[in-house]
């Protein structure tokens, strides 16, 4: 693991931030940040996941539901609404962030975020998830997460290199 990225892991498990020689240099690229804001998203979008499961197990009147165990089995399925990504944006940002400022390697990560975004829009249940979370359970940022996090790597891929 090469040290920018092991100062980054241990970073995120002590909760504080290490500024690295590449971070502060001037020919940084922004790869690793973008990396690491999508890391992020998909655990903040999972962690919210397990929340609004929790929450609605915890709910009276679905715990009065004769059909409680049906619907605790629906929520372990949860996580299948997020669409599979197959590491390939991942993937594209470990590559960028090796090639430095290569326009091949921004083009195919902007195609491959581009793609993400598609698949994010299509995944309506998830949308819809989201949006009775918000309303009934006070929260639960699963989409907007993600969505947010790849809008977030479009515009900085599209501004910074």
């Amino acid at each position: 693991m090469p040290q920018d990225e092991r100062a980054a892991w241990v970073a995120r498990v002590l909760g504080f931030t290490i500024q690295t020689n590449s971070a502060a240099g001037s020919n940084s690229t922004p790869y690793p940040k973008f990396l690491d804001r999508w890391r992020r998203a998909r655990a903040a979008a999972d962690e919210a996941l397990i929340g609004i499961g929790r929450a609605m197990l915890a709910l009276p009147e679905v715990k009065a539901d004769p059909r409680f165990e049906r619907v605790q089995s629906a929520v372990t399925t949860l996580p299948d609404l997020i669409p599979d990504w197959g590491g390939e944006l991942e993937a594209l940002l470990k590559r960028g962030a090796n090639a430095g400022n290569d326009a091949d390697a921004r083009d195919d990560t902007i195609a491959a975020v581009t793609g993400y975004q598609q698949r994010l829009t299509a995944a309506t249940a998830l949308r819809r998830l989201e949006q009775f979370a918000q309303t009934h359970l006070g929260g639960g940022a699963v989409y907007s997460a993600l969505d947010g996090a790849l809008t977030e790597i479009a515009s900085g891929l599209n501004a910074a290199c």
